[in-house]
């Protein structure tokens, strides 16, 4: 949840800033921080500025015109009334960090000042919450708060975004399995680092663009010239899905084939699903974890 939804803010031209990630039983709270940072840097979010807080927002977000908070809560395992109060508390914590404007920021991070406030209430798109969403958080409420959420696709692994004037999407869900406003820790971020990101290419600030419902954008706004697409293209390997990460070793899943993964270097190409799930190499899970890189699985093609 926490990675889907921090990646789709960076599509949407922020910069995740600030996150709160769950504590508490059957927990890694040390394995989970790598896990968000390494998806981070596979995506080329920059995370020299990155801070972790025990409360508020769960995902904080910003850009030159968007100031968003973002509370994230998983389907869990429990019974109907579980899901019930999961749903109560995710969206008791959005709606307490509403905000008529932007924290003031100064010095040089005055030029955040004039951002909007966004709240959004990221939820996996289970039938007990989106029934949740369709009797108790209707149209009205959410262009009050302009409240987004943030549906996450437990199949594609993407978020659904429905803005404050749209409809929840019609799709066959899957069954469940401070102040609030936070301010930049000066001690990990400075004026001139979120001057200087937000000046850059990968967060610069872009008119807000509203994904169409049940979709998701084939590729990032931005192509970078080491990303899976561009390198596809530079190497003519014809992959339908191509993906990147720069230690070869942290992936999203591949959703069509023939699919390839790309380092620096190289990559290797699967040309079926088969081939790819039956894969010793790939530990697949929401996300895939490649032991010793790509280079090291036979069929590697290097090209550097």
């Amino acid at each position: 949840m926490l990675i889907g939804c921090s990646l789709w803010l960076h599509t949407r031209g922020l910069l995740p800033l600030s996150f709160s990630i769950a504590s508490g039983h059957g927990i890694d709270l040390g394995i989970d921080k790598q896990r968000l940072l390494q998806a981070l840097d596979g995506a080329g979010i920059p995370t020299s500025m990155t801070d972790f807080r025990t409360d508020g927002p769960d995902v904080t977000a910003i850009s030159k015109s968007e100031f968003w908070q973002v509370e994230c809560k998983g389907a869990g395992q429990g019974k109907q009334s579980t899901q019930r109060n999961n749903f109560d508390r995710a969206l008791a914590s959005a709606v307490s960090y509403f905000v008529d404007q932007s924290p003031q920021f100064p010095g040089e991070l005055s030029i955040l000042n004039g951002a909007i406030p966004f709240l959004g209430l990221a939820l996996p798109a289970t039938r007990d919450y989106l029934d949740q969403l369709r009797r108790r958080v209707r149209n009205p409420l959410r262009k009050r708060l302009n409240l987004w959420v943030l549906l996450y696709d437990l199949k594609s692994h993407t978020i659904i975004p429905v803005a404050p004037d749209e409809s929840y999407p019609q799709f066959q869900p899957l069954p469940a399995g401070a102040d609030g406003i936070p301010s930049l820790n000066p001690s990990v971020t400075s004026p001139e680092e979120v001057s200087r990101h937000l000046e850059s290419s990968a967060v610069n600030v872009r008119e807000p663009r509203r994904l169409p419902v049940a979709q998701r954008p084939a590729h990032p706004p931005t192509v970078r010239s080491n990303s899976g697409e561009s390198l596809n293209r530079e190497w003519n390997v014809g992959a339908r899905h191509s993906l990147y990460h720069r230690d070869g070793t942290f992936y999203m899943p591949l959703e069509r084939f023939p699919g390839a993964y790309f380092d620096p270097n190289g990559y290797v190409l699967f040309q079926t699903e088969r081939e790819y799930v039956s894969s010793s190499y790939l530990s697949i899970g929401e996300r895939v974890n490649v032991k010793g890189g790509i280079s090291t699985i036979p069929g590697y093609r290097k090209m550097k």
